[in-house]
């Protein structure tokens, strides 16, 4: 049984090579219904200094969080064989660029290998979350899961 037939995303933070299941059981509708109007970006409801700007493709949709001017983190969903190549590429190709110039954001050790399961939702931390007090960014990784179901429930609906 896939994990997209038990619901459930993998969540992959590329800095740290930590991956975490996110059940669908675990977002709800509410939150769900929130999220809808950031399909295509905007302002995230209740955190009025972040927006969300989202770009997506066949299989996939790319996202990041902004804070003003400074963007926080990219994220990837992916749900389709085609859409997994798309999105891996634009993160692996972050990743690389991240790490060159800031390799203190990389946990040692950490590898970086796309997750073989479908779906997934991959992150890159930008070196701007650095600078972010700890209270207001600890929201980033639930939010990254919600939205990132919000997406794959839109795009299933279609």
């Amino acid at each position: 049984m896939s994990l997209w037939s038990r619901r459930i995303v993998i969540h992959y933070t590329l800095n740290t090579g930590v991956t975490v299941p996110s059940p669908r059981s675990e977002v709800g509708p509410e939150v769900l219904a929130a999220l809808r109007s950031l399909r295509h970006g905007g302002s995230i409801p209740g955190v009025p200094p972040f927006r969300a700007t989202v770009t997506h493709g066949q299989g996939c949709a790319i996202f990041t969080i902004w804070r003003g001017q400074e963007s926080l983190c990219t994220s990837a969903v992916a749900w389709t064989e085609d859409g997994k190549v798309e999105a891996w590429r634009v993160m692996e190709d972050l990743y690389h660029w991240i790490s060159n110039k800031h390799p203190g954001l990389m946990t040692a050790g950490a590898t970086l290998t796309m997750p073989g399961t479908l779906p997934w939702l991959s992150v890159v931390l930008l070196p701007s979350t650095l600078k972010q007090r700890r209270g207001d960014v600890e929201w980033l990784g639930g939010f990254e899961r919600c939205f990132a179901w919000m997406i794959l429930e839109d795009r299933q609906s279609r």
